[in-house]
């Protein structure tokens, strides 16, 4: 057992490329059970790879006293063994969201930074083939895509992480650790099912062990490697979707192609929601998300869907919006000359001028209009169903919904685009269109000047 993993270890080192001579590798150790090993097995093979190693260790303090022990019994292995040891100390919020993930984003942080200050090339965390296994089946079970069944990458180029024990399984490393007799710590709250992953570790696994497959561990090892050249593929092939599909994007909105993204195969069309949607969200996505994005796909104009904090999907025709923007809701807001009114980001305000102003040019958000045709009650309300008016320049009455298709205006903006009202007659469609009956004309004698601009705007 010595030396078959000090082999093992080396081979799959080797093979992958994780370490190279003169690289300085820093090594995560927690002091439990797999990292030790983790540590012991790269003491045995630096002299032959001609690497060096560090150890750094981050205590959260979830676990009082019992984590400071910890720190300390690592701290010895450092000095025991003459190597570099880097630590740090944080004490975890349990109600900011999910425990696990806050400790792994201070623990990657923490290495990074050392690591960055330090000249490490490597960072070497003790992930095994059991935690590859969890991982692979705690995805498949909420629905994860086929990223999610790569499971645990075995180097993370971004970082430098390497993940030199992804293919040894615990049952290895127990022998090891009992052969070599080496001390190390027990995490106590590992044997609470509190946590999802405790839960498959202690329970499940053991279950699929004895009744299904004793190789367990090394076949999901296998079927993830086989995800992971899956998803490689697929990525190159989604770069070349986005070049075709995306005809419109910036920082708060993206614009998808239906019938091209319809030409593609339904799998290859689900795999483009599933990395899309993450890639302009920012955040992880499930397979109910990709379920209704389909959906959309095939649904009428002006239907939409809301998806995770502050992300909006749009049907506009041909055309799939993403966007972030958030839109106004029904308002009706009665108006009076010379003063201000807010609707979202932008400001409305209507004001009396002498009859002398120069108004022939102005900007999209300036109109001037015939203040003798304006009714005792103004409004500034969002667009309803039926509305028309008679828009300058064109000949005769015409529905707003209409006016909107013919200026492009999607869909999904219509109740965010403000109309002047004066009794029952449009007079601006806000940042648009004029009414043709209150344009200025040789009879005008009052004038009132209607601004609506963005607050942003200098």
């Amino acid at each position: 057992m010595k030396q078959s993993l000090h082999l093992k270890i080396s081979r799959f080192i080797r093979d992958n490329g994780l370490i190279s001579s003169g690289d300085n590798v820093l090594v995560g150790v927690s002091g439990g059970m797999d990292s030790i090993t983790l540590f012991h097995v790269l003491l045995f093979l630096r002299n032959d790879l001609e690497f060096t190693v560090a150890i750094a260790h981050f205590n959260y303090r979830l676990r009082g006293e019992e984590s400071d022990e910890d720190a300390r019994f690592v701290e010895n292995l450092a000095n025991k063994h003459n190597v570099n040891f880097f630590s740090e100390k944080k004490t975890l919020h349990t109600t900011s969201g999910s425990i696990q993930e806050q400790a792994r984003e201070l623990r990657y942080s923490f290495f990074s930074r050392i690591a960055e200050h330090n000249a490490f090339t490597k960072i070497a965390t003790a992930h095994t083939a059991d935690d590859n296994a969890e991982t692979f089946l705690f995805n498949v079970l909420r629905g994860s895509g086929i990223r999610g069944m790569c499971g645990i990458p075995i180097m993370s180029k971004s970082r430098k992480i390497i993940r030199p024990l992804l293919q040894t399984s615990r049952a290895e490393i127990e022998n090891y650790i009992q052969e070599y007799s080496l001390n190390y710590r027990t995490d106590s709250s590992n044997a609470k099912n509190t946590y999802t992953r405790n839960y498959l570790r202690n329970e499940l696994f053991p279950g699929i062990r004895t009744r299904v497959n004793p190789n367990v561990t090394e076949t999901l090892f296998h079927a993830s490697q086989r995800f992971s050249e899956l998803e490689n593929f697929l990525r190159g092939a989604y770069e070349e979707m986005k070049l075709r599909l995306v005809k419109f994007r910036n920082q708060t909105e993206s614009k998808i192609s239906v019938p091209s993204l319809l030409d593609y195969h339904p799998s290859l069309q689900d795999y483009f929601f599933h990395s899309f949607l993450e890639e302009f969200s920012h955040g992880e996505t499930s397979s109910s998300h990709v379920k209704a994005l389909r959906s959309l796909l095939t649904s009428e104009t002006g239907s939409f869907l809301h998806l995770m904090d502050g992300i909006s999907i749009f049907k506009d025709r041909n055309l799939l919006v993403f966007t972030t923007k958030k839109f106004q809701n029904e308002f009706i807001i009665p108006v009076e000359l010379e003063k201000q009114y807010f609707v979202g980001k932008n400001v409305f305000q209507c004001t009396r001028v002498a009859s002398s102003e120069q108004f022939t040019e102005k900007p999209p958000h300036v109109e001037y209009i015939d203040a003798g045709r304006l009714h005792d009650e103004l409004v500034l309300r969002s667009w309803n169903a039926g509305d028309t008016f008679f828009p300058l320049g064109f000949a005769g009455k015409k529905k707003l919904s209409n006016f909107f298709i013919d200026m492009k205006v999607p869909l999904y903006e219509k109740k965010s685009i403000p109309l002047f009202t004066s009794g029952d007659e449009i007079v601006w469609v806000c940042g648009k269109r004029l009414d043709d009956r209150y344009k200025i004309t040789p009879q005008t004698k009052q004038i009132v000047k209607l601004e609506y601009k963005s607050l942003e705007i200098n």
